[in-house]
């Protein structure tokens, strides 16, 4: 199958595929953008909605047991024991506190990694629970010495071990936030990247369309307007050379036909004029096909004057 030049195509459709290509152009860069802003719009709401919330679910959890551990502290230097009702109410408000925290978590769509922390976190809390709650028995027992003891040991190890876990917990929804930032920084260069290449193609392909219809319009019509001039001032010996299919090469063949019908009616003519100048009254015309429409009434005053 052969393939059209660019030269041989309309100048019409050569248009209608500049505004194709145009539209086109605009049509994928605009899809492009809306398709990566979306995907930006969804990772910024993933910072926001699921790490941003567990970071503050995290840091509120390490706030919460620290209470916990100052109410605790107090519990095991006073000897009050009005004061020891209520700090241990406190304690058990605090804990039911801190496990409708843990479950609220575990409800959060965070990554298993995530949550693989906040379950070592929850084993820790459990393990200090115990210590806790020996360490109150003891509090209660005016064991000051003991209490003081285990609660400078190891219930402060295992308060130690959890509220580390809860600064991992921090630390890694944080670190995970940063990376959802990133990744909508690149998707927004991706972005850029897209329109400038979409942008520059669709440019190349116009300016390359805008170049062509310029050279299949002007090189031509001044020719023609040459030609043109050149047979009002009666020069018929002209050939306008211009391959293409387009509406310039049809005026062109045109006017090349044209310019070979007068040069063959004027040596009909001055061939015929000799003829009867050497008194041959009966020559025919050799190209009567081309005395056709306005020239016909030519021939016809030939015959006449014959």
């Amino acid at each position: 199958m052969k393939i059209k030049s660019i030269r041989d195509v309309k100048i019409s459709k050569k248009l209608m595929i500049l505004g194709a290509v145009s539209i086109l152009g605009l049509f994928l860069m605009g899809k492009e953008s809306i398709a990566t802003a979306r995907q930006i719009d969804q990772v910024g709401a993933e910072l926001n909605d699921v790490w941003m919330n567990a970071v503050i679910a995290a840091e509120e959890l390490n706030t919460v047991t620290s209470d916990y551990r100052i109410t605790e502290s107090r519990h095991a230097i006073t000897t009050d024991l009005e004061l020891m009702g209520a700090l241990e109410q406190d304690m058990l408000e605090l804990e039911q506190d801190i496990e409708s925290r843990f479950q609220e978590y575990k409800q959060l769509p965070t990554l298993e990694a995530d949550q693989m922390i906040m379950d070592r976190a929850y084993q820790a809390w459990q393990q200090y629970l115990e210590c806790s709650k020996e360490l109150v028995e003891i509090s209660k027992g005016n064991d000051r010495e003991k209490a003081t003891e285990m609660m400078m040991g190891e219930a402060q190890q295992r308060f130690d071990e959890t509220s580390s876990l809860f600064l991992e917990a921090v630390d890694y929804n944080k670190d995970t936030a940063m990376q959802a930032r990133d990744d909508a920084g690149r998707l927004y260069d991706r972005l850029s990247r897209v329109k400038l290449v979409v942008i520059g193609a669709v440019s190349l392909i116009v300016i390359s369309l805008i170049l062509s219809l310029i050279r299949s319009i002007k090189e031509p019509s001044e020719k023609l307007a040459d030609a043109a001039w050149r047979a009002g001032n009666g020069n018929l010996d002209t050939f306008l050379e211009y391959e293409s299919e387009d509406e310039i090469g049809a005026l062109t063949r045109a006017m090349n036909e044209m310019l070979a019908r007068l040069r063959d009616i004027i040596r009909d003519e001055t061939r015929m004029f000799q003829e009867i100048g050497s008194r041959n009254y009966e020559v025919k015309s050799e190209c009567e096909q081309a005395y056709r429409g306005d020239f016909a009434p030519v021939l016809y005053a030939f015959a006449s004057l014959q």
